[in-house]
């Protein structure tokens, strides 16, 4: 027994002896492995994929805490969560512009990319600004001085919400950051991030004009008084190109040439319209939910094609998918009339059907074959696909991928290089930001419904003209609907879409403003508030001039009602213009 029981002491220290051996090389393994990969990670040639990770994860969390702010207000006050948002946002885009992208050309292989075009920013003609870093320092800082811009006439004229401005800023830097660096690959388009950035600081002094209540109440009370005055006008304006417009794709004549400058009318004359429908829809409510006469049917019917027909003869195909899409969802909204919808989906698609099997306009039949077989009828399409599947979860890195390789990159498929550069990732936080703006412009909408249904359905109209755009753009960047020539709000190139999507947000803010005053505060700091929508008394019969249309009245009740609105309390139903909303 002595001699078993010695065997085992000696055969457990022996196994305890080996184990540790085993341990510890397991663990210098490990350790040795660890450190060849920070080693990989920080070296040279992998530093901007580091840098893009963090920068990636860091967009991401923003972006969470804006939704979360959307769906349930936090304890922090708005003035102070907006401010820090801005400046959060702001800085993150200096990192991603000035380190990023510089990081990225620097690294890339010229023999499979190809080398950046360097030569337009060695001697450029901004003062104070050498080279391609101090460019892009300058893009910086003047999208650093729109963004003061903005967030100073806000405060001052429309302080109703702290969730539109940072999203619209978010979706702007993103824009303008993929500019920025196709400009190196592209010489045609070697400044295009400027002139974006240029005409981001132009749309902050416009926000400022249409949001200030002198301005802002003549328009909306011109617009009331004569709305058929101002769809003559949306008419126009498109219906001038063919005599005063240029041309600078396609051959079609779309924009006006005002010396150095080109503006596309569509991009105003989409919100015109939208407005005309939106007055034309308030005055006909009763009308539609009850009336079973078709006299309103066709005054609006015609009132559509009038304008429609201007842009099928200039082959703009686009705007009126979109208008169309956005004239039905307002109509339903308002009349509530689902059998309508189903008739007017089953017209729209008996005239596709039509248009793609007569070839006339031959724009449908080719659009349609791009999307069904790009390989054979688009190689636009094609290498839009190849460079979006380069991208996978986390993007190449900015500057490193072939996006500049796709026709008109800046603006139809500027998605497609998001998808590249930034990967799903990066592509999927730019998706939640545009349906963030869209969630917060329902409820904003909800918000005037009560007693201001005019200009509910106006808002609501503007934000499904912004989301049903960037579902077009981004689901035909995608190869999931035929593309049409749409440019992605806020972010893809051009100055006067820009500077009329940041009217578009002036608009908003200036609407809410309009309808509200603080409500009352409980000497606890408590807000009675209650939920919206809340059901209108039974409507009191009120007549047109004309005698010819019974219209809906709303209840008095409707002006009654508090509500906290983005962590603010407001009472509906103020008709107050002074700044800010206040009573």
């Amino acid at each position: 027994m002595n001699r078993l029981e010695r065997a085992s002491a000696f055969v457990s220290q022996r196994k305890s002896l080996w184990l540790r051996i085993l341990l510890t090389g397991v663990a210098l393994y490990v350790i040795w492995q660890v450190t060849l990969f920070v080693l990989l990670v920080l070296s040279a040639e992998n530093r901007p994929f580091l840098l893009r990770a963090v920068l990636q994860s860091l967009e991401i969390v923003l972006v969470i805490i804006l939704v979360k702010r959307i769906v349930r207000a936090g304890p922090t006050a708005p003035e102070i969560f907006e401010r820090r948002y801005l400046l959060a946002t702001w800085v993150l885009f200096g990192m991603w512009l000035c380190v990023m992208v510089p990081l990225g050309f620097d690294i890339r292989d010229p023999y499979l990319y190809g080398s950046a075009n360097f030569e337009p920013y060695k001697h450029l003609v901004i003062p104070m600004i050498t080279g391609f870093r101090g460019y892009l320092l300058a893009v910086w800082l003047m999208c650093g001085a729109a963004t003061l811009v903005l967030y100073g006439v806000k405060k001052r004229w429309a302080d109703v919400d702290e969730v539109l401005l940072p999203i619209v800023c978010h979706l702007i830097y993103t824009g303008i950051l993929v500019l920025v660096r196709l400009g190196p690959d592209r010489a045609k388009t070697a400044m295009i991030g400027w002139n974006q950035a240029v005409f981001f600081l132009i749309g902050a002094i416009a926000f400022g004009i249409v949001v200030s209540p002198a301005v802002r109440e003549r328009v909306m009370n011109f617009a009331d008084r004569y709305p058929y005055i101002v769809l003559l006008i949306t008419i126009a304006l498109i219906g001038g190109t063919f005599f005063f417009g240029t041309a600078l794709s396609g051959g079609r004549k779309l924009w006006y040439r005002l010396g150095p400058l080109t503006i596309q009318p569509i991009e105003i004359s989409k919100i015109l319209f939208v407005y005309v429908v939106a007055a034309f829809l308030e005055k006909k409510a009763y009308s539609f939910q009850k009336s079973r006469r078709l006299s309103s049917l066709i005054s609006l019917a015609v009132m559509c094609f009038s304008l429609f027909l201007v842009l099928l003869l200039q082959k703009d195909l686009g705007p009126i998918m979109v208008l169309v899409l956005v004239c039905l969802w307002m109509f339903v909204s308002v009349s509530g009339r689902l059998d309508l919808l189903a008739g007017a989906f089953g017209a729209i698609g008996l005239v596709v059907f039509l248009a793609f099997w007569f070839k006339q306009p031959s724009m449908v039949y080719h659009r349609i074959m791009d999307f069904v077989d790009p390989l054979q009828y688009s190689s636009q399409m094609t290498y839009a696909l190849w460079t979006q599947a380069s991208g996978d979860l986390w993007g190449t890195a900015l500057g490193m991928s072939r996006a500049y390789k796709v026709p008109v990159i800046e603006s139809d498929y500027i998605f497609t290089a998001v998808l590249a550069e930034k990967g799903w990732l990066g592509a999927a936080t730019l998706l939640v930001a545009f349906w963030a703006f869209s969630i917060r412009g329902i409820q904003l909408a909800r918000f005037l419904v009560k007693g201001h249904s005019r200009d509910a359905t106006f808002m609501m109209g503007v934000v499904m003209v912004l989301f049903v755009q960037q579902v077009v753009i981004v689901a035909g960047n995608l190869n999931l609907l035929p593309l049409s020539g749409l440019t992605l709000p806020f972010v893809s190139a051009g100055g006067s879409s820009l500077v009329v999507n940041l009217g578009v947000l002036a608009l908003m803010l200036g609407l809410v403003a309009r309808h509200t005053r603080p409500a009352q505060v409980t000497a606890t700091g408590q807000v009675m508030s209650i939920p919206m929508p809340i059901a209108m008394e039974a409507p009191t019969l009120n007549r047109d001039p004309d005698f010819s249309q019974i219209e809906p009245g709303f209840g008095q009740s409707a002006l009654n009602d508090e509500l906290v609105l983005g962590g603010r309390a407001f009472r509906a139903g103020s008709t107050t213009t002074e700044p800010g909303g206040a009573s």
